[in-house]
């Protein structure tokens, strides 16, 4: 209570008022009571009873407190402004409902949350850019862009605006493949704060991550990425955020901007981490900046930051080397990481081991296996994969399978659905068919569940091998037996290798036309080109007999001679059928003409006769 001492100073009495503190009391009860909170709610009622009971001493030694001598005190304004824990003009109500806001979303109980929002609303009581930012905390986790745009305009109803907490959350939630649109809205939400509030560096960092996870998509993230770095131009960042700045650079090729982030790091004294240095190792080198690197690397060794480089960073110069199939200098900064004596892990002598396969350094592998050996590192089946696949790549496909038995007979180990995949990919690169029928049946005897780009393999695999005949039906029975959808994708390649020449005319034409049916059954029509490839090798290709029956059958799989005229190229089929005509006799054509005019409903003819005398015109 405040009273007026008779020498007009103010006086506050020390028996507080607890009506109100009583009423919010209760009301934060019967919601704990709502949602079933039990143990809130017991904590509540011990907290009413020990204000009631205070209350109740208090008013027995009211008269004690009267007798006493005043004391000057702050006048009632400056006692409330003062005395309170929370911002000014803050509801204590739209806290304690953001608390429990907040405990329903962290059990993903989002209509329980949605529920205390609608109450907070009714009962007068307004939310906060916190309450929304629990939600948008929520959303954003579940990468769920479309529900987070929502709530910012469930904000935007209340009259609120998101801030950088607000941004920084909307920003994680963007896929890889976010929306035309939805990028463009979370780019009006930037330009809003930054225009209202201005950027701080987790919104920095937010900026710089999103750039990396969106890829070739986030050229307007990144736009808005660099013209906050130029309106904050001079500002020092933590190690930690230059490295996520160095690597937004990075992925959209700014090289300079790369270099400008480091630089002003160095400039300003700030010591790089190892994840500093190996970000801009790796942008470098992902860059094709792999001397740069290297040069980088040296002049942190040379000076005070050599604890800076580690293993990580000398398997990024050892990758872009590879890349760049310079053996040498694989060999020569391989020996420099040893003679470091640098901790390597499993993870970095996998990424050697590829490396040196990839640019001829297989025989060389040896050496990493006997250094993994005096480490105590034993190699896994990452380690063998990457080693079969330096042979495969030198196309000695029968040494990868003995890697794979040296594998299994030394250390145990099982391959995995990759390790069978790289070998698959070599014996289709070498029209291996039988070796490669023999290493699907042993991967589906361990228990390895082949996938969709096995399925790929297998269709590669039979064209190579010109296995034509059956060739659908062998991809079929893989992808029963797996329970895979075939992609249009392999229809695509199975129906290219028909209209390559060859003998095979009859199954070329058998494959084509199962092909050309499936793909219509999925709606999916060949393309104009593709197909008229696929007719004129069949009348160009093959004796009379054989290729009249091989057109016959395609044309009869597309049924509609509508469809056949948009699919036709006719005058590339016409001038292929003067050349036969030119060079095998007009009748070894004329039976291939008219069955190209009967399935289009007479849309094709035209006088073969006067073509073949017409003067061919020399390219010359």
């Amino acid at each position: 209570m405040v009273a007026s001492g008779g020498n007009g100073d103010w006086t506050v009495c020390n028996v507080p008022q607890r009506s109100s503190d009583i009423a919010e009391l209760r009301l934060q009860l019967e919601l704990a009571t709502d949602i079933e909170d039990w143990r809130k709610a017991d904590q509540i009622r011990a907290r009413l009873r020990e204000l009631k009971e205070s209350e109740q001493q208090l008013s027995i030694r009211s008269s004690g407190y009267r007798s006493r001598s005043p004391r000057r005190c702050k006048p009632p304004e400056q006692v409330t402004k003062s005395s309170s824990k929370h911002v000014p003009n803050e509801n204590p109500l739209a806290i304690e409902y953001n608390k429990l806001i907040k405990q329903h979303l962290q059990r993903s109980s989002v209509e329980s949350a949605r529920w205390l929002l609608a109450e907070m609303q009714y009962r007068g009581v307004r939310p906060t850019t916190v309450t929304y930012n629990e939600f948008l905390n929520f959303f954003a986790k579940c990468k769920d862009i479309s529900e987070v745009l929502r709530v910012v305009e469930g904000m935007r109803r209340q009259g609120l605006k998101p801030n950088r907490v607000s941004a920084s959350t909307i920003l994680k939630a963007l896929g890889e493949r976010p929306a035309r649109d939805h990028i463009d809205e979370v780019v009006k939400i930037l330009n809003w704060v930054s225009s209202s509030e201005g950027v701080d560096e987790i919104l920095l960092s937010s900026l710089a991550e999103a750039t990396v996870r969106i890829g070739t998509h986030a050229s307007k993230i990144y736009a808005v990425l660099r013209r906050e770095l130029d309106n904050n131009d001079g500002e020092v960042w933590s190690a930690q955020t230059c490295g996520s700045l160095i690597r937004a650079h990075g992925h959209t090729k700014d090289i300079e901007g790369m270099w400008k982030q480091w630089n002003n790091m160095m400039a300003h004294g700030i010591r790089p981490t190892v994840v500093t240095t190996g970000c801009m190792v790796e942008q470098l080198v992902m860059n094709g900046q792999v001397a740069p690197a290297y040069n980088l690397v040296k002049s942190l060794e040379v000076g005070d930051f050599r604890d800076c480089v580690n293993a990580v960073v000398y398997y990024s110069l050892v990758k872009g080397y590879a890349f760049e199939k310079d053996p040498d200098k694989v060999w020569s900064v391989y020996e420099e990481m040893r003679q470091r004596g640098l901790q390597t892990s499993i993870t970095t002598y996998n990424g050697l081991v590829g490396a040196f396969s990839e640019c001829g350094l297989v025989d060389r592998v040896d050496t990493l296996f006997r250094q993994m050996r005096a480490e105590g590192i034993s190699p896994s089946v990452c380690t063998w994969s990457r080693l079969a696949k330096g042979h495969c790549l030198r196309g000695e496909v029968h040494k990868a399978m003995e890697v794979m038995e040296e594998m299994r007979r030394t250390s145990g180990l099982k391959p995995d659905e990759i390790f069978y995949n790289t070998l698959l990919d070599a014996c289709a690169e070498r029209g291996m068919v039988d070796e490669g029928m023999q290493l699907i049946c042993r991967m589906e005897n361990e228990g390895l569940p082949a996938s969709k780009y096995t399925l790929t393999i297998l269709a590669k695999l039979l064209v190579r091998a010109r296995r034509l005949d059956g060739a659908l039906a062998k991809v079929e029975k893989l992808s029963n037996r797996h329970s895979l959808d075939i992609s249009i994708n392999i229809y695509t390649t199975l129906l290219a290798a028909c209209s390559e020449p060859g003998e095979d005319h009859a199954a070329a034409a058998r494959l084509a036309a199962s092909l050309l049916r499936k793909k219509l059954s999925r709606g999916s029509k060949p393309d104009r080109r593709s197909f008229t490839t696929l007719i004129r090798r069949f009348v160009t290709d093959g004796t009379c007999k054989e290729s009249l029956e091989a057109i016959r059958t395609v044309l009869g799989s597309i049924g509609s001679s509508k469809t056949l005229q948009a699919l036709l190229d006719k005058q590339a089929l016409q001038d292929a059928l003067a050349a036969r005509a030119s060079s095998s006799g007009i009748e070894e054509a004329r039976p291939l003409l008219e069955e190209l005019d009967r399935a289009t409903g007479g849309n094709f003819w035209f006088d073969l006769d006067a073509a073949v005398s017409r003067p061919q015109v020399s390219d010359d």
